[in-house]
């Protein structure tokens, strides 16, 4: 099996799910299902090119792979119960189109958009998905346990982040300036940041994944370039001291 058939069964999976899950948010009426389980169709994705590398017999099963199932699969898990300000970011322009698309009737519409979306999805997890395809040597490598040490760190950051702004959800006219978001504005967004760099680490060790590069900066200009600005935009026009605490505390990280 060569590198483009591996891509284009992974996509089509991809749009199966998503297209799934657009379907159940049209006959529940509600895109419910669609923001929930978003990054899901990701994780089945991976999976089935788990299975095509088994069946193809391209490569034996190796403990990267391992390796990145394990960090993939709890990163998935995890969006179903966060990520819901980042999720409608995503999505706001595509929600839009799709209930136009079924008000008039143009169901072609809504399949170009999921073939966008599943596009844009495969080129971010690229990293992740290419380690099902000649995945390299069976033993880790030092660059290997860097980048889930660097995954782990990303993980930790956001999950830390997302504890400080829970514990204060009960005073939701004030900004949570405690914590991580006493020395940056966006501290969940470096931790997604590093999370899809340490993949990316991981990546590099397995055989012919360098296309994989290009997704990692669609990632990061998508969380730098899209995700950032809007978030903080809209926290902007929620508290008015927000322009205040910008001041005082850095968009990225304090160093001092």
């Amino acid at each position: 099996m060569s590198n483009a058939e591996f891509i284009f069964f992974s996509y089509l999976t991809n749009c199966l799910g998503l297209t799934l899950l657009v379907i159940r948010s049209i006959n529940k009426k509600s895109p419910r299902a669609l923001m929930r389980f978003l990054f899901m169709p990701i994780l089945l994705t991976f999976l089935m090119g788990i299975a095509l590398q088994e069946y193809m017999e391209t490569s034996i099963f190796s403990n990267r792979q391992l390796l990145v199932s394990i960090l993939l699969f709890v990163w998935c898990l995890k969006s179903i119960v966060s990520y819901n300000s980042i999720k409608i970011i995503l999505l706001s322009s595509v929600l839009g189109d799709i209930k136009r698309a079924i008000y008039k009737k143009t169901y072609f519409k809504i399949f170009n958009l999921i073939f966008r979306v599943s596009l844009i999805q495969l080129m971010c997890f690229s990293s992740a998905l290419s380690t099902n395809y000649l995945s390299g040597s069976q033993h880790l490598k030092f660059s290997d346990l860097t980048g889930f040490v660097i995954c782990f760190i990303g993980l930790f950051i956001e999950m830390l982040s997302e504890k400080e702004l829970k514990n204060n959800s009960l005073n939701k006219t004030k900004i949570v300036e405690s914590g991580l978001w006493s020395i940056s504005r966006n501290p969940n967004l470096i931790g997604m940041f590093l999370f899809f760099f340490g993949i990316q680490v991981i990546a590099l060790s397995a055989i012919s994944t360098f296309w994989s590069i290009f997704g990692f900066f669609l990632t990061g200009l998508i969380i730098f370039k899209n995700l950032m600005p809007n978030m903080e935009n809209a926290l902007m026009d929620k508290f008015p001291d927000y322009s205040e605490y910008s001041k005082r505390v850095p968009k990225l990280v304090r160093f001092k």
